[in-house]
C-alpha cells in the first residue's frame, strides 16, 4: 500500500467541491494505471493526523461526545486497505451530494453507543453535543449509518481502538467551506500489485489536472508505520544503549570481584587443593560464591520491573510488559554474561598449583 500526502490548500481550491473534484479525476486516471489494484481518497492517511469534531446520537442526547475521530473517505477506501466490513455496506460512488446523508462506524462505536441493539439505520448528528451546534456556521445533515467497520489503529499503534465515524468524501459540498480548513487536500491510498511503483504515474496525473500543485509526498506503508513509532523508537534504541553499556558494566563488575576475591584466596584454595580438593570442586566453589549475588540480584530485578510495568507500557507495541518469555530471555542472557564472567577466574583458581601457591604464601 502507497500513501500520498498533498500539501497545503491552495486558495482557489477553498470553494466547495474543488478538492473532491480534483480527487476523483485522479483517482480516475490512477485506478487505469498497470500495476494499480485499488484506490481511494481520505481526509486524513492512516497513523497521519486526525480530525476531532462533536457527534450525537439523534434521539439520544446522552450519547454524545466531544472529540470523535471522524475521517472523509472515497468508495473503496476499506477495499484498498483491507478493513473488513463487519455489518452493512461501503460508500460507493451513488453516495455523492444529491444522495442521502450517510455514514460508516467503527465496532468500537457500535459497542459504545448502542450496545447490542443494531446501529444500521440509526442516525448520528456531526458537530453537535448533547443535540445542540457546538461549531458556528457548521450545520452538517444528520447522517443515517449504513455500515460498521473493524477497529483499527488509526492514530497510533500503541493506543487502543478509539471510536471513529467515516463519511463520503464525495458528500463534502454539503458540509460547506469551513470543512476544507481542517481537512485539506487530504491524501490517497494506492494498493498496488507487486512491486509496482505508481508515483510517476501520480505525479503525471497531477500535472496534467493542474500543474500549479506542488508534487506530493509519497509514503510506503513501512514509512509511515516508521514515522508514527519514531519518537518510541529512539527511545526504544536509547534504551538499548544504555542496558547493553550495564550489561558489558555488569560483566566487567563481576569478572574483577571474582577475580579479586580468587586471588586473595589463593593460599586458601592452595591449601584445600593440597587437603585433596579435586579441580572441579574448586570450580564449583567459585562459581558458586560468584553466582550467588547474581541470583539474588535477578529476583530483585524482577520484582522492579513488574513494579515499573505502567512506565514501560508506553515504549512496548505487541508484547506484554510482563511477558514471561521476553523477560525469560533478559534473565537468561544477564546470568549468561554473568556466569561466563564467573566462570573465567574460577577456571583459574580450580587449576592453581599447592605448591606455588603455597611458597607464595
Amino acid at each position: 500500500v502507497m500513501a500520498v500526502a498533498f500539501g497545503r490548500t491552495p486558495p482557489e481550491y477553498q470553494a466547495e467541491g474543488r478538492i473532491w473534484e480534483f480527487q476523483r479525476q485522479l483517482l480516475e486516471r490512477i485506478q487505469r494505471t498497470p500495476g494499480v489494484a485499488s484506490a481511494a481518497a481520505t481526509s486524513a492517511l492512516p497513523l497521519r493526523g486526525q480530525l476531532n469534531f462533536p457527534m450525537t446520537v439523534v434521539g439520544r442526547p446522552d450519547a454524545t461526545k466531544e472529540n470523535v475521530q471522524w475521517r472523509l473517505i472515497g468508495p473503496g477506501y476499506f477495499q484498498t486497505m483491507r478493513t473488513p466490513i463487519v455489518r452493512g455496506r461501503e460508500f460507493t460512488e451513488h453516495d455523492d451530494a444529491q444522495a442521502t446523508p450517510v455514514a460508516i462506524i467503527n465496532e468500537t462505536f457500535a459497542r459504545k453507543y448502542f450496545g447490542e441493539e443494531n446501529p444500521i439505520g440509526q442516525r448520528i448528528d456531526i458537530g453537535t453535543v448533547g443535540g445542540q451546534e457546538l461549531i458556528p456556521d457548521f450545520d452538517d445533515p444528520e447522517r443515517v449509518i449504513v455500515g460498521i467497520v473493524a477497529d483499527t489503529r488509526a492514530m497510533t499503534l500503541e493506543a487502543e481502538p478509539q471510536e471513529i465515524m467515516y463519511t463520503p468524501r464525495a458528500q463534502e459540498p454539503a458540509l460547506g467551506a469551513i470543512l476544507a480548513e481542517y481537512v485539506g487536500m487530504g491524501g490517497l491510498v494506492i494498493r498496488t500489485q507487486g512491486a509496482t511503483s505508481v508515483a510517476p504515474a501520480v505525479r503525471a496525473a497531477i500535472r496534467d489536472l493542474d500543474p500549479r500543485l506542488p508534487a506530493p509526498e509519497f509514503l510506503s506503508r513501512d514509512q509511515v508505520v516508521g514515522e508514527s513509532i519514531a519518537v518510541e523508537r529512539f527511545n526504544t534504541v536509547l534504551l538499548g544503549i544504555f542496558a547493553g553499556i550495564a550489561l558489558v558494566l555488569t560483566a566487567i563488575g563481576i569478572y574483577g570481584v571474582v577475580a579479586y576475591t580468587v586471588r586473595q584466596r589463593t593460599s586458601e584454595i592452595g591449601i584445600r587443593v593440597a587437603l585433596g580438593a579435586d579441580r572441579h570442586r574448586v570450580l564449583g566453589m567459585v562459581l558458586r560464591q560468584g553466582m550467588t549475588p547474581v541470583v539474588i540480584g535477578l529476583g530483585g530485578g524482577l520484582a522492579a520491573a513488574v513494579a515499573l510495568t505502567r512506565m514501560m507500557t508506553s515504549l512496548l507495541f505487541g508484547v506484554s510488559p510482563t511477558d514471561p518469555v521476553t523477560i525469560a530471555a533478559v534473565m537468561g542472557v544477564i546470568a549468561t554474561v554473568a556466569f561466563v564472567a564467573t566462570w573465567m577466574p574460577a577456571r583459574r583458581a580450580a587449576g592453581v598449583d599447592p605448591v606455588v601457591a603455597l611458597k607464595a604464601e
